[in-house]
């Protein structure tokens, strides 16, 4: 029984522990994580952790500067890139840049991931100094005339 409640509290613990980020110390998360670096001047608009011991995971939405957009988009594409196939596909013979998920689309958890007036959308792997792995799914959408919304879906492994 000390046991159990032992695991309980420090679940709980975890649990607990990233919901007081600031949003400076959210963006300097996200850009750590992803590998991108965000104008100083960009805004967490919204950010969901998901709190386990195995493969931690968040989504974010950030709204950035239109005239920060192709920077943006220029690096990841510099990434490590991946396609995502469906259960029913084969991938290509040779091929080691795809992948396959049944993990649930953000909006079946949270309200805010709708987007219109798609720009850009890409699946890449981000690794650290460390020697871990980020897998991140990315979505730019123009949802104002002087700001672009970037939609970020990440599970590090």
């Amino acid at each position: 029984m000390k046991l159990r409640a032992f695991f309980v509290f420090i679940s709980l613990l975890f649990s607990l522990s990233g919901c007081h980020l600031t949003p400076e110390e959210k963006l300097k998360k996200i850009a750590y994580e992803t590998g991108l670096d965000f104008p100083t001047n960009s805004i967490v608009v919204h950010f969901h952790e998901t709190r386990t011991f195995l493969d931690p995971a968040w989504v974010a939405k950030i709204i950035v500067p239109n005239t920060s957009t192709n920077t943006l988009v220029e690096s990841i594409k510099e990434k490590h890139l991946m396609k995502r196939i469906s259960y029913d596909e084969s991938p290509p013979p040779g091929s080691t840049n795809w992948f396959r998920t049944a993990k649930a689309s953000p909006s079946e958890y949270v309200d805010w991931w709708t987007f219109e007036n798609t720009l850009f959308e890409q699946y890449y792997w981000e690794y650290s100094k460390e020697g871990g792995r980020s897998f991140v799914h990315i979505i730019f959408s123009n949802e104002k005339e002087d700001s672009t919304a970037v939609f970020i879906d990440l599970a590090i492994f």
